[in-house]
């Protein structure tokens, strides 16, 4: 071969490298990212981060579609292992910088698996917004397993805010759709929400049967976090009918699946199902250990209803043994953590309720819009009979218009007035819980930004249930307008003030610093007067949990601090200021 030829062939040769490297390398992706999401169903969650690490570190050579199912991979294992907050980020980010690049598919892949991370964080708006906008990309999608999964959280959403109708109508459209799919793993999270769904509407024994198939089919699937959490419930139902051999069988079963797993909350779950089945079996000391290992964790994620329920068996423990005082201290803090449970309650009512309403003003828009163009229609044709019904069908017009515009201004006025309602605490005039807390946000944004310091407080009015029982809650009414007008006196534009449960009260100071808002609030606690009733002269006093904003703080972590600051001003003697360390600790 000549020379020529030779350098020819090396030529060709070179180009053809060229192209088939990038081919090669984009199935070598494909390849580890399917390998990421296989050991995500089937494996702990920190076998498929190590390959999940690589591939973060390949990502400005992945393609849009490939770079979202990576990050769907990645917030889904930060979720998994407890920084829900985390996993929601990177999502909300995904959607800003490529959701226009995706396809419909991964884009509802991407707002299911955010919804489901906002409802495990009882951020209910959130919630609604991503499943009000998934379920809008249902046309476009045609895999019926995607749907299923859209319609499993639509009814687990739907169960939390007590529409339990609509909760079981959508579990059914979501077994439907994963077994027209043929999508075991989608039919095994279907069958288990399903079984959720049954048991907020108390159907005991279609729950049982739903579980014993939901278990077959997880097995199938080898989805062994959801597995767990069909053991979890099977034992649970054995328990409260009973059998507790079998419970025991399925709950002890369900909690080596999730600690192997590494799941955060299913384990913490798993052991709350453990203790009251010791509690059952008799086996009072070791309940109690149960108990008391997941105070602090509840208190931390914010689970006021699991809270509740241990600090009563606790409380039930404590007066067999004769201890009263520590039986008042249990009694006093479920008092507390139910009616922090409450106003979740009806922060998720009026997330739906406030959806609803919007639903139905634009089904009014549309049908006024549809009634104005009927009527152009009838002019049209008045207009080609004769003058005297061009006149008659003219003057008809203006008058249907001029009710059609009324109609409309009526229903925008409601609806700035439902808004109204729904941003404001209707006795003491505040920011209600959550426009307090999209005030509160967009400041710690702000905070981060510009370098500043920020504060957030959280006051609760002791023994208010006790004084509402003794002196009737027209006085009580009278307190909360009272403390509620001195803490817009005290702080006025320079902070954001907030009523935000029941007798407790939220302030985020921005631009103070820890020695500043306690000085602040000490001020405060001297501008507190008596309230007086007759000739009577009643003392008010409140606890205080605060924490300073750390760099790099979200809202939901400086929360929980502030709550576990509160939560031992409560239940150390109330009547104080507790300052939260900077870790939360």
């Amino acid at each position: 071969m000549s020379t020529r030829l030779l350098r020819a062939a090396l030529a060709i040769g070179l180009c053809l490298l060229q192209i088939a490297a990038p081919a090669a390398a984009q199935e070598d992706l494909d390849f580890e990212i399917e390998r990421a999401d296989q050991l995500s169903r089937t494996a702990p969650w920190q076998e498929s981060q190590r390959v999940i690490d690589r591939l973060l570190e390949r990502l400005e050579q992945a393609e849009p579609d490939q770079r979202a199912k990576i990050l769907i991979l990645y917030a889904r294992n930060l979720a998994i292992a407890g920084d829900e907050a985390g996993g929601l980020e990177v999502l909300k980010e995904l959607h800003e910088q490529t959701g226009s690049e995706l396809s419909a598919e991964r884009r509802l892949r991407a707002l299911n698996l955010a919804a489901n991370i906002a409802v495990n964080m009882e951020d209910f708006e959130q919630t609604f917004g991503f499943l009000g906008q998934g379920l809008s990309l249902h046309s476009e999608v045609d895999d019926p397993g995607l749907r299923s999964e859209t319609f499993s959280l639509a009814a687990f959403f739907h169960s939390q805010a007590g529409e339990i109708p609509l909760a079981l109508d959508y579990s059914w459209r979501a077994v439907a759709s994963a077994r027209e799919a043929g999508d075991v793993s989608n039919e095994c999270a279907a069958l288990q929400r399903l079984a959720l769904s049954q048991q907020a509407a108390e159907q005991d024994q279609a729950q049982a049967e739903t579980l014993v198939e939901a278990l077959t089919v997880c097995e199938q699937a080898g989805f062994r976090v959801v597995l767990a959490t069909v053991k979890l419930g099977l034992g649970d139902l054995a328990r409260r009918t009973g059998d507790l051999e079998q419970a025991g069988e399925q709950i002890e079963a369900g909690l080596a699946v999730m600690e192997e797993a590494g799941f955060h909350t299913g384990i913490l779950s798993a052991r709350r199902d453990l203790g009251f089945l010791r509690q059952d079996q008799g086996r009072i000391d070791e309940a109690e250990r149960l108990y008391l290992d997941l105070v602090d964790p509840f208190v931390e994620l914010g689970y006021w209803m699991d809270l509740a329920e241990l600090h009563r068996r606790l409380a039930g423990i404590a007066v067999d043994r004769g201890e009263l005082a520590r039986a008042i201290e249990h009694y006093d803090a479920r008092i507390y953590a139910r009616e922090r449970h409450l106003n979740a309650e009806r922060s998720r009512r009026l997330t739906y309720l406030q959806a609803e309403f919007d639903a139905h003003r634009r089904e009014q828009e549309i049908a006024l819009l549809e009634e104005r163009n009927q009527v152009m229609m009838l002019e049209r044709e008045a207009r080609a009979r004769q003058t005297l019904l061009y006149v008659f069908g003219t003057v008809a017009l203006a008058a249907i218009g001029l009710l059609l515009l009324v109609l409309l201004l009526r229903t925008r006025a409601e609806r700035r007035k439902f808004r109204r309602l729904a941003e404001t605490d209707g006795l003491t005039g505040l920011n209600n819980h959550s426009r307090f807390f999209d005030l509160a946000r967009a400041a710690i944004t702000e905070a981060h930004q510009s370098g500043q310091n920020a504060v957030l407080v959280y006051a609760d009015i002791d023994h208010f249930k006790r004084f509402n029982d003794e002196h009737g809650h027209d006085l009580g009414d009278e307190v909360l307008r009272r403390v509620g007008s001195r803490l817009r006196e005290r702080f006025g534009s320079s902070a954001v003030v907030g009523r935000i449960g029941g007798e407790e009260f939220a302030v985020l100071l921005p631009g103070r610093n820890l020695e500043q808002a306690v000085a602040e609030i000490d001020g405060f606690r001297r501008r507190i007067d008596e309230v007086r009733s007759a000739d009577r002269k009643l003392k008010v006093t409140l606890s205080f949990g605060m924490a300073q904003l750390q760099p790099g703080d979200r809202l939901s972590v400086l929360r929980q601090r502030v709550d576990r600051a509160l939560y031992q001003a409560k239940t150390s003697g109330r009547d104080q200021l507790v300052l939260a360390s900077p870790t939360g600790t």
